[in-house]
């Protein structure tokens, strides 16, 4: 499904921010995607350049519930603090130490490599393989549930392919509408959980990896 052209902008350079080596990339908006009418689910959209260079931008439209489903929580706060970008993760700073990574990330900025470089090695065979199965399923994120987690009311199990780095303090901001796609200017710290876990109502198991 073609999405259209995009109009070219002056992008400036990236800020860092010294008091917490955060990268902060402050681009002006190019374009917008509509999702109205997608059903739920894992998306992803390839830029095309005009000399022929692609990147990938992961997109989750998010379930209005979860009731009876099993409830897939896709790691975007993982994706975010091993990105590079910039130079800077959450893990390493630019000249690949820990002691100058950052102490806080944001979602204003590309995701490094391919654009969606976590999402196809750790989630996308979960989301083929689970559609394939004919499970009912839910989609939602880990920013979604950390800002409500009624989210998963109801959920017959939660899955997460990823470690779930979450925040100890949530101010992330998502566009209006069923999609997340890039929330602005969250700030938190690692708080990283069992890697590949499920949830169900009874117990807490770890998937093989």
């Amino acid at each position: 499904m073609a999405l259209g052209a995009a109009r070219r902008a002056a992008r400036p350079d990236p800020r860092l921010l010294a008091a917490t080596r955060t990268v902060v990339a402050g681009w002006p908006r190019t374009t917008a995607v509509r999702t109205d009418g997608w059903p739920p689910g894992a998306y992803l959209l390839r830029l095309d350049a005009d000399h022929g260079h692609q990147r990938y931008v992961p997109l989750i439209v998010r379930s209005a519930g979860a009731a009876g489903r099993t409830a897939l929580m896709h790691a975007v706060t993982t994706w975010q603090a091993y990105n590079a970008w910039g130079g800077h993760s959450l893990y390493r700073g630019r000249d690949g130490a820990y002691a100058t990574r950052s102490l806080a990330v944001t979602f204003d900025r590309p995701y490094d490599a391919t654009g969606a470089e976590k999402f196809l090695v750790y989630e996308r065979a979960l989301v083929v393989l689970a559609e394939r199965l004919g499970l009912p399923l839910a989609y939602t994120t880990s920013v979604d549930v950390h800002r409500d987690p009624s989210a998963l009311r109801g959920a017959t199990a939660v899955v997460s392919s990823a470690t779930t780095n979450t925040g100890r303090r949530s101010s992330a901001r998502t566009s209006p509408g069923p999609a997340t796609a890039a929330p602005t200017s969250p700030s938190w710290a690692p708080t990283p959980a069992s890697a590949g876990s499920v949830w169900t109502p009874a117990r807490t198991a770890r998937c093989a990896p």
